[in-house]
């Protein structure tokens, strides 16, 4: 739902005589943006003035100038287009994108995804980003997943209706991702992956993390990557490796012995903590949400922790490694 209220206090604001509006654009808590957007010309100048405020962020208005060929550019991609339906779910109370084309009077709005009906707004859009932060970016990635492949993409973000085993993961991702998870596939570039429950971590360099879920029984397949851009490489490659069951070194695994429970009640228990190794005098340990976080081995001059799963034994000596700095 729009505020209209808002958003005409912003054009308000905007409003120059020498500047025309040509286009605003309100994408709706999209990604946690509420971003509105506007594009205006100077034909006297030969200028063109964008202008941009995120109600979620700072709340103040940023305005940028460019020549008048990025318009020309933009108006290309719009003119004509005529659109005489609204694609917004009202299931959806988030990631709605509204636009006004005041060249041609023309609406367009929809959710989420660009329609395939309005598939030349992906053109539009391609270059009204380049005239804002790269910070936005992650929304014109997420609008531009097309709807014409077989799954339901309009569900994306309670889970893809996807036979994680058996359907064709090519049909997620762009040209472009899969070479580059093919890339990571072919060099088994996973330091870690294993699964618990239904989930699946995997770890590759630079603490890239991703998670995995599978829900069998609803054909639901969820997932998410700490570069922030869930449909990428890394994400490609670990659904690979999971789809075709390779096998990765498994997690290590610490426990805590600080507290009073004795070592079978936790063990009684699963509490136990993943880790990825050592760092600084620090476990390094991954949470439920794939985060990294640091617990440190001494405590007082104490160990907090013992190692319980150590496959390939480099836990341990990068522990005793670091025991004997000390001394």
């Amino acid at each position: 739902m729009i505020d209209n209220e808002k958003i005409e206090a912003v054009r308000r604001k905007l409003f120059s005589l020498r500047y025309v509006s040509l286009f605003d654009i309100y994408f709706s808590n999209y990604l946690g943006y509420d971003l509105f957007v506007q594009v205006a010309r100077c034909k006297k100048k030969d200028s063109v003035r964008v202008s941009f405020i995120d109600f979620n962020g700072s709340g103040e208005v940023v305005k940028l100038y460019y020549s008048d060929d990025v318009c020309r550019n933009i108006i290309k991609t719009i003119k004509g287009q005529i659109c005489d339906k609204s694609y917004i779910d009202g299931r959806i109370k988030h990631d709605n994108v509204y636009i006004n084309s005041y060249i041609n009077s023309q609406y367009f709005e929809f959710s989420r995804y660009i329609p395939n009906d309005l598939m030349f707004l992906e053109d539009f859009f391609f270059l009204i980003f380049e005239l804002i932060p790269r910070c936005y970016d992650v929304i014109f990635r997420k609008m531009i997943i097309k709807e014409n492949h077989r799954l339901s993409y309009s569900s994306y973000y309670d889970g893809l209706d996807f036979d994680l085993f058996n359907d064709d993961i090519d049909l997620i991702f762009n040209s472009d991702v899969i070479k580059k998870g093919n890339k990571l596939y072919k060099a088994r570039k996973a330091l870690f992956l294993e699964r618990f429950d239904n989930k699946y971590y995997a770890v590759y360099d630079d603490d890239v993390i991703v998670r995995v879920r599978y829900d069998k029984l609803e054909g639901k397949l969820y997932f998410g990557c700490s570069c922030d851009d869930n449909l990428c490489g890394y994400v490609y490659a670990t659904l690979k490796f999971i789809s075709n069951k390779i096998i990765f070194s498994k997690f290590y695994k610490i426990i805590d012995i600080s507290s009073t429970h004795n070592l079978l009640d936790i063990l009684e228990r699963g509490e136990y903590c993943l880790c990825i190794g050592v760092r600084d005098g620090n476990y390094r340990i991954i949470d439920s949400k794939g985060d990294i976080y640091n617990l440190p081995i001494l405590v007082d001059g104490k160990s907090q922790f013992a190692i319980l799963e150590d496959e390939d034994g480099k836990l341990k000596d990068a522990v005793d490694d670091y025991l004997n700095s000390l001394d």
